[in-house]
């Protein structure tokens, strides 16, 4: 039998548990955005296409990828990535479909930051939400050669997401968001 005094002393209880804050840094993307990001990383989500294997690449894990574009899956699955690093395969696709991203799916991973192109609509929709989110500006900071940003960007995911198994002693250019 629903007791109304007996919730609201409860409901009040709860309200006086203290939250633990997470520990926090600003990063300022590579759309010039300052973004606060925790600094333990634990869930991405992920609709920029090579972030899976990138995030491989210079962690050497891909534990924390909990999501990702389903081009992206069916690439590793193609791949050798899917071999090396099978915990990949475990990610979910629903959340997103061509460049639309289905917010609730989003949300129903729990991630820790979502990682984007520019896309101003996605960045907007999800940032609703109160999840970080990182946008990777491909396009404009190539300079011609498409695979600086995507190397840039993943030093400065690597440095920006505070991955503990960092590798980035491979990656000759200087870390750059």
């Amino acid at each position: 039998m629903f007791e109304p005094n007996r919730f609201i002393l409860c409901a009040m209880a709860l309200t006086a548990i203290p939250v633990v804050a997470q520990e926090t840094h600003m990063v300022t993307d590579r759309m010039g955005r300052n973004v606060e990001l925790p600094v333990e990383v634990n869930r991405i989500v992920t609709d920029f296409m090579p972030l899976p294997s990138a995030w491989y690449i210079s962690t050497g894990s891909g534990d924390e990828v909990v999501g990702m574009h389903p081009n992206s899956m069916r690439m590793a699955k193609r791949s050798i990535l899917g071999r090396i690093a099978p915990e990949l395969l475990a990610a979910e696709t629903g959340f997103t479909q061509g460049s639309s991203v289905n917010i609730e799916e989003v949300l129903r991973l729990a991630p820790d930051v979502f990682v984007t192109y520019e896309t101003r609509q996605t960045i907007a929709d999800v940032e609703k939400t109160g999840i970080p989110v990182l946008s990777l500006d491909v396009l404009s900071q190539s300079k011609g050669n498409v695979l600086r940003p995507i190397l840039g960007g993943r030093s400065c995911l690597v440095r920006s997401l505070g991955s503990k198994n960092a590798r980035t002693r491979l990656l000759p250019m200087p870390m750059m968001c």
